[in-house]
């Protein structure tokens, strides 16, 4: 009979030269840092009242993808992970994950993986329009195509949210065509440009907006853009010679931006002037969170 392994083992030692005992024991002792988890995953730092105990979380993960498993994938850090999300949460998750393994088992193995990070960066109803993604994703470019979708998710969530807020010009271009022939003066012409700028003909502004994070505050950021544009042409920005005064400047790019916020605190009195309501609005939006 051959001798026991050896219950203490170099801790350094490549896992390749470890039998299975070992791999197991160190796997099972992967449990995360309690504190770092709640910060991570926990609300307010503590875990849901009706989370589900890793244990279960585990043992329902592990029987959809067992045919992928081995003594060196252990699902122990993912369940206890989710045991900090609220239940309702994490079956939602665990529906997605057997909905992945209906297609491959091996991308849902690492979608068990990255099944934390999804739920935290991600809200409920949207978590079923990523997976649709990243099974696309897989069907175009395989396992490691759906894994950087996966590490990608917090960038995902970002996009979303702003995208949720966006405005296309063309979205608004009916009502502002109005706001522009409303405005003093002589008609001028709105255009899409790479910024906000005029030619004292047309005034260009972005293709979209989602500087902020809803539709109606990128509208009415529109509306600043262009009546700050209209007010450079109807109060006289282009009038004065200030190019070439701005030209005995030895630093001109200085020169150009202390004229450019003198100037804006200039159109911005002319606006509270002339037009105090739509003024009131612009201020608005500097209390606007981003």
């Amino acid at each position: 009979m051959s001798d026991p392994p050896n219950p203490n083992p170099n801790p350094n030692a490549d896992p390749a030269q470890l039998g299975p005992y070992f791999l197991i024991a160190r796997a099972r002792s992967q449990g995360a840092d309690r504190d770092d988890l709640g910060r991570r995953y926990g609300q307010d730092g503590r875990r849901a009242p009706d989370a589900l105990d890793a244990e279960v979380i585990q043992g329902r993960l592990e029987a959809m993808v067992f045919m992928v498993l081995s003594v060196r994938r252990s699902l122990i850090p993912s369940a206890q992970a989710l045991s900090w999300f609220p239940g309702g949460r994490v079956e939602l998750i665990l529906g997605q994950i057997e909905r992945v393994a209906r297609t491959s088992v091996e991308l849902a193995y690492h979608l068990c993986t990255q099944a934390p990070e999804v739920l935290r960066h991600l809200p409920d109803a949207e978590v079923p329009d990523w997976v649709i993604g990243l099974l696309d994703v897989y069907d175009r470019s395989g396992t490691q195509g759906g894994i950087r979708t996966m590490q990608a998710v917090a960038g995902y969530a970002e996009a979303l949210t702003q995208n949720r807020g966006s405005l296309r010009l063309d979205q608004a271009r009916v009502v502002l065509d109005s706001f522009v022939a409303g405005l003093a003066g002589r008609r001028l012409k709105l255009a899409e440009g790479e910024g906000a700028y005029t030619d004292t003909e047309t005034l260009f502004v972005p293709a979209s907006l989602a500087r902020l994070p809803a539709r109606e505050a990128n509208f009415r950021l529109y509306k600043a853009l262009i009546a700050h544009l209209w007010a450079q042409a109807w109060f006289g920005t282009w009038r004065g010679p200030f190019l070439e005064r701005l030209a005995a400047f030895p630093d001109q790019g200085r020169a150009l931006a202390l004229f450019q916020a003198l100037e804006t605190l200039r159109l911005d009195a002319c606006l509270t002037r002339e037009l105090p309501g739509l003024a009131r609005e612009m201020r608005g939006l500097a209390q606007t969170p981003t």
